[in-house]
């Protein structure tokens, strides 16, 4: 095969891919319009949207060094990706000299990394009071880890005197809560738990702290490792050319997509049912653009495109490329500044939300 033969060989096999990321990329934006039921390929896409948009804009980079007018086929999905990559990224810095009316957190605490010293939760409140936080909602609340005889809840009691507490969540308030309920989810350990807070004498919001299905990755994981299938030398190339354990973890996401669509239409609908403006934070374990954001988000705004700044990462495992934890607002409110802080003592960062009412409606 000559040279000519190989370079057009070559820049057949290229085509064949931008054509496929083409495809994938308009899958993966409008997979969390439909349910996961009997949709597993956009499901599955949505979850890779970033490589995917990564890749194809290797392909139109590609194209462009060639001159080719094939640049023009990565250009379309690219365009209609900005939207989304503005749910993982956002350009600007950290504002200085906001004045907020509530400052919201949001935290997957682990249990606290099954510390029985007390110090991991003590800490944890030392960085929640730093950061200024009136209201924040716990996910996988432990509160018995505090150390002593004392619970984690009144322990917390001085900084934080009004909680709500379910099982495995919390929600801890420096400004009064006027009722509270829980919302177990069926045949699940998981769940939400919503309260009424009294911002000040005119308003009122309900605070909603969601933990939703895990993605069941690391269970099959486990089992796989369990099996002798794959061990702790396995790279994600083994682990994907292994037919067994990449079916299982397929079978898993998707199962588990699809009891979180059912969990997130629960909230949802609580949501749409409140007397007072809904705050949303929580533990999605799902990522933007998913159908559990979709549904979650409804007509709310998702506080990190209003006011978030670089990538907004929150789950330490799959390299930090993941969001699955957010704090969405209501259209009344908005977010003056959006972060997350970067603690060891979990394998999530905590979501924090600092709020304020828009002119028209704190009149």
């Amino acid at each position: 095969m000559g040279k000519k033969a190989v370079k057009q060989y070559f820049n057949a096999v290229i085509l064949t891919i931008t054509v496929i990321l083409f495809i994938f990329t308009f899958v993966g934006l409008y997979g969390g319009d439909v349910k996961p039921e009997g949709h597993t390929l956009r499901a599955l896409s949505t979850l890779a949207l970033p490589v995917i948009i990564a890749m194809t804009f290797l392909t139109l980079i590609y194209w462009s060094i060639r001159r080719s007018w094939f640049a023009l086929i990565p250009i379309l999905p690219l365009v209609f990706s900005v939207r989304y990559l503005g749910t993982i990224f956002q350009f600007g810095g950290k504002p200085d000299n906001i004045t907020p009316v509530l400052t919201v957190g949001s935290y997957n605490v682990r249990c606290f990394n099954r510390d029985a010293t007390g110090i991991v939760s003590m800490d944890m409140l030392s960085a929640m009071q730093k950061e200024g936080v009136d209201v924040l909602c716990m996910q996988e609340f432990d509160n018995t880890a505090s150390g002593d005889q004392r619970s984690v809840i009144e322990r917390y009691k001085d900084a934080y005197p009004y909680s709500a507490v379910g099982k495995d969540m919390a929600i801890l308030s420096r400004r009064p809560i006027k009722g509270s309920k829980e919302i177990p989810f069926e045949y699940s350990n998981n769940g939400a738990i919503w309260a009424d807070i009294q911002i000040d004498e005119s308003h009122t919001v309900r605070v909603f702290n969601v933990h939703m299905e895990t993605t069941g990755i690391n269970s099959a994981l486990h089992q796989a490792t369990k099996n002798g299938e794959i061990d702790g030398n396995s790279t994600p190339v083994d682990i994907a050319t292994n037919q067994n354990v990449r079916g299982s973890l397929l079978d898993s996401y998707v199962m588990n997509s699809v009891i979180r669509g059912g969990q997130a239409a629960i909230i949802s609908n609580e949501c749409h049912s409140s007397p007072h403006p809904t705050i949303l934070c929580g533990d999605f374990n799902d990522v933007p653009y998913s159908y559990t954001y979709n549904t979650l988000l409804g007509n709310m705004t998702d506080g990190f495109r209003e006011g978030g700044h670089g990538y907004g990462s929150t789950y330490h495992g799959m390299k930090g490329l993941l969001r699955i934890d957010y704090i969405f607002h209501p259209e009344s409110m908005q977010s003056l500044d959006y972060y997350t802080l970067s603690l060891e003592n979990s394998d999530h960062d905590p979501v924090i939300s600092k709020l304020t009412y828009l002119s028209s409606s704190s009149k």
